[in-house]
């Protein structure tokens, strides 16, 4: 459930979705 709400929420540059379906948040390097 909390890769959907990431990705509904950060469906941004912020967040690049891996090839395996995985979120990989980027501004988390911040």
């Amino acid at each position: 459930v909390r890769n959907i709400l990431i990705d509904l929420s950060y469906n941004n540059v912020e967040t690049m979705r891996d090839f395996n379906g995985h979120e990989r948040i980027t501004w988390a390097k911040l």
